[in-house]
């Protein structure tokens, strides 16, 4: 047996044999005392052997296959259990693993279950321990309407005529509506695939086309495509299409395909030129070379979201395409940072997958930090570290008040559940605590880390304590004395559900750190967290340094003198905790400590706060008025600098519980004073960017314009309304153009007054 296969044997076992209800756990968590979705573990794959037929060019959803799954057996055992989803079996054969196969059993029987999806296959006498063969399984199907599996979608063309493509979309688990396989994420083979297409089309997979074969007396091809690495089931990917392409020049081959009018119109120009950046900068980063012969990108017309599978990565058009005259600042931001994030899955997802999908968040938390992180490096422009605190971080704690959260790692096995753990605690919240123990720990120790966990457990499964351990090598080799325990503080992040709120007391010359789960509501809890603290005071404005002042190791209290402190304070020092957010809690303060930021926000210079502190002092402020801890005086004070603040990044803070209170507020009695408030507020920045998008300006004075002109719109500033107005008259009465970045904002503005 090969050795990657047999370190996966192990990994599946030690996880717990699903249909035995066994309480063995790696990772710590159990499989539940009911009947199983997991498949038995009896069998394991070693190869699949794909051919599929489709007439796709005429709009025959119909499609035929054969699948050929070479495997062994643990135990002996008469049964073989494979995934299928919406398949009609026709015929199941057994082979033997001589050269050639030898038949052994023709048209085996076998039940379906449509519950769980299960194929369970009959062999009569049996199959015998540690012995190979080879399954092949017959089957039809059609292409599904929903996106996901293998499915049809369409476009029009030039003439108008609606031409059909047929596209995958595998992720989670609908690579069993394609063809009968063990459709889950801790089984990695190789693949072998054929697809046989009409000539006017052509077919797209993970690897290079090997051959194509044109059939004699018709218009058929078959093209086979090279063997692919060890890859899980979700990755496998196709698209059989009439699209046209560009490419690139260097050394790996790099395309993007798309219908034929908008590669002529250059709109795949951008994803291919950000592709080529990305994948050098990951590549840098990780010190894991890409291992494939080429990536191709392609723009479907109906896809959920992008997807990297190993070679073939496919997007919805409006998430790959780009064209000057139509799209967004802000749809140009979501191109480059979908291309970053499903790159990153090349090595998060695939070179390294998660042993089930309870550990999710090893893929998705690693690429929604990192499509920022790494994005910054090459793109420094977007600032796009800056949103990612203000988007994911703030936009993440919000949603983990909830006290029926979900915590990181959460077993899970229905289909339902597999398609649900996919949200914003896999993505927003796992990458919010993996960039805080990278500023923990420094970032070089922690890509350290991620290098030595990407080199151990390629092609394997992994499981967060397959992380912490890669990540603890490069922590006692940069710390030797008295190292931070990596899995010790990632567990308090890892199976507790919410986060802390910090509060921050002054005792004459001592701080008191205090922290008790964040609810809005009444709701009481003592799950006490493993929190990096660092701060910065007014005698020593210093937000550049973010390493821990000190740990709360799951104490609800922890004191600090100034005396021993490496930041001394006086009484008269304002102190901001939290450098720059880049540790995933919020923090309160006793009602003097706010008034001294307050004193200082509205001073003369506000800016010796950080731009991200005091985007985090409005979001936490106004959140933590909210749960009802502090008087909304509090946050209202702080909003008030807003008046001479004109970046982007504080007002999205502020916008975000700007448009909350204004639902609240909205048709009482308070409404005219509010927007009297925000009137007041906003009014400088309205002024500041106006209503016209300028050449060439950064893309967050864009955000910042558009913010402006709705919320002075929807306070009432004339200025605002008669100009939205004005400029919806000489579009339909002169054809004036409106920028596609101010086209949102002028519908928002106008069709609901009813104009």
């Amino acid at each position: 047996m090969d050795f990657k296969v047999l370190l996966m044997v192990i990994a599946i076992f030690a996880v717990g044999e699903g249909s035995s209800k066994s309480q063995v756990s790696r990772g710590n968590i159990l499989p539940r005392d009911e009947p199983s979705f997991r498949l038995p573990f009896n069998t394991l794959p070693l190869h699949y052997d794909l051919s599929l037929t489709t007439d796709i060019h005429r709009g025959d959803f119909d499609f035929s296959g054969v699948v050929r799954i070479k495997f062994v057996a643990f135990i002996d055992t008469s049964q073989i259990t494979l995934h299928y989803r919406q398949l009609s079996i026709n015929n199941i054969d057994l082979f033997d693993d001589s050269d050639p196969p030898e038949l052994l059993e023709s048209n085996l029987e076998f039940t379906l279950d449509p519950e769980y999806e299960f194929i369970r296959i009959v062999t009569s006498p049996g199959l015998n321990e540690n012995q190979n063969y080879t399954v092949s399984l017959s089957y039809n199907g059609t292409l599904r309407e929903d996106n996901y599996g293998f499915y049809r979608t369409f476009y029009k063309n030039e003439l108008g005529e609606t031409v059909w493509v047929a596209s995958t979309h595998f992720q989670q688990i609908d690579a069993r509506h394609a063809f009968p396989c063990y459709d889950e994420p801790q089984f990695r083979t190789t693949y072998s695939i054929d697809i046989r297409h009409d000539a006017s089309y052509f077919a797209l997979s993970n690897m290079p086309v090997e051959s194509e074969v044109l059939e004699d007396e018709t218009n058929y091809v078959t093209t086979r495509f090279e063997m692919t690495p060890l890859m899980q089931t979700y990755f496998v990917a196709f698209v059989v299409s009439d699209y046209a392409s560009i490419e690139n020049n260097a050394t790996l081959r790099q395309r993007v395909f798309a219908r034929a009018a908008a590669i002529e119109r250059g709109e795949g120009n951008f994803a291919l030129e950000v592709g080529e950046v990305i994948l050098d900068a990951y590549e840098e980063y990780l010190g894991v070379p890409y291992n494939l012969p080429k990536l191709d990108q392609v723009a479907v017309s109906d896809f959920d979201w992008g997807g990297l599978w190993g070679g073939l990565c496919i997007y919805r058009e409006d998430n790959l395409l780009f064209n000057e005259t139509i799209t967004t600042t802000r749809q140009r931001e979501n191109i480059l940072r979908l291309i970053s994030h499903e790159y990153l899955h090349k090595w998060f997802g695939n070179l390294v997958s998660p042993l089930w999908w309870s550990y999710i968040w090893l893929n998705e938390g690693f690429a929604a930090l990192y499509e920022r992180l790494l994005t910054s490096a090459v793109y420094p422009e977007h600032r796009f570290m800056d949103l990612f605190v203000i988007y994911a971080i703030q936009g993440m704690l919000e949603t983990d008040a909830d006290p029926n959260i979900r915590p990181m790692t959460f077993y899970i096995e229905r289909p339902e559940e597999i398609l649900q753990i996919f949200d914003n605690v896999a993505y927003a919240k796992a990458g919010g605590v993996l960039q805080m123990l990278r500023v923990a720990i420094g970032p070089s120790t922690f890509t350290k880390g991620i290098s030595n966990y990407l080199e151990l457990m390629a092609e394997l499964s992994a499981i967060p304590e397959d992380l912490y351990a890669s990540i603890q090598f490069a922590v006692n080799e940069d710390y030797p004395v008295d190292p931070p325990n990596v899995g010790v503080i990632m567990n308090s992040w890892e199976f507790q559900s919410g986060f802390p709120l910090i509060t921050v007391t002054r005792e004459g010359n001592r701080l008191v750190f205090t922290q008790s789960r964040f609810y809005y509501g009444n709701e009481t809890s003592d799950e006490l967290w493993w929190v990096p603290i660092n701060y910065v005071v007014a005698s020593n404005p210093d937000f550049t340094e973010s390493l821990p002042d000190l740990w709360m190791d799951q104490q609800p209290t922890v004191i600090l003198n100034s005396a021993n402190a490496t930041k001394p304070w006086t009484q008269n020092d304002w102190i901001v905790v939290n450098i720059q957010e880049t540790f995933y809690y919020r923090v309160n303060y006793e009602e003097d400590l706010w008034n001294l930021l307050i004193n200082q926000l509205n001073g003369n210079d506000s800016n010796v706060i950080h731009l991200l502190n005091r985007a985090q002092l409005i979001d936490d402020s106004l959140n933590i008025a909210r749960a009802g801890m502090i008087s909304y005086e509090i946050p209202f004070a702080i909003l008030e600098y807003l008046q001479r603040e004109v970046d982007y990044v504080p007002w999205s803070a502020a916008n975000r519980g700007l448009t909350l209170l204004n639902r609240w507020l909205e048709g009482t009695s308070a409404y005219p004073n509010y927007q009297s408030f925000v009137r007041r507020i906003v009014e400088p920045l309205f002024i500041e960017y106006g209503m016209e998008v300028i050449a060439n300006e950064p893309e967050l004075n864009r955000y910042a314009r558009s913010l402006a002109i709705n919320l002075a719109c929807e306070s009432g500033i004339e200025s605002c309304l008669s100009g939205t107005s004005q400029r919806l008259v000489d579009l339909v009465e002169n054809g004036v153009f409106i920028a596609p970045d101010l086209q949102k904002c002028e519908h928002q503005n106008i069709f609901p007054k009813g104009l």
